[in-house]
């Protein structure tokens, strides 16, 4: 299956705008979806980068009860290209 878009808040767990298809699984925070930037207030600015992967696979064949580390495995084991957003935040 392959994917040209992605609806604006498709990372919210709560707006289901993800093809059903679509798995999102745990973060490093212990939820599924995208949290967005949070750094401390007053820090100054923090570094993000966002990754989007080409993969060789439909699937990867977990579930949304994989861990992060899990993901990232299955994930680099399957990639064939992929490409990186930098962003700097500040609040």
């Amino acid at each position: 299956m392959h994917f040209k878009e992605l609806k604006e808040g498709a990372g919210d767990v709560a707006k289901s705008l993800l093809p059903p298809v679509c798995i999102q699984s745990n973060t490093d925070i212990g939820q599924p979806g995208y949290m967005g930037p949070c750094p401390p207030v007053n820090h100054g600015y923090h570094q993000y980068i966002v990754t989007l992967f080409a993969l060789n696979t439909d699937k990867l064949g977990l579930d949304a009860k994989a861990t992060p580390a899990l993901v990232g495995f299955y994930l680099h084991q399957s990639t064939i290209a992929k490409i990186s957003l930098v962003f700097y935040y500040k609040r």
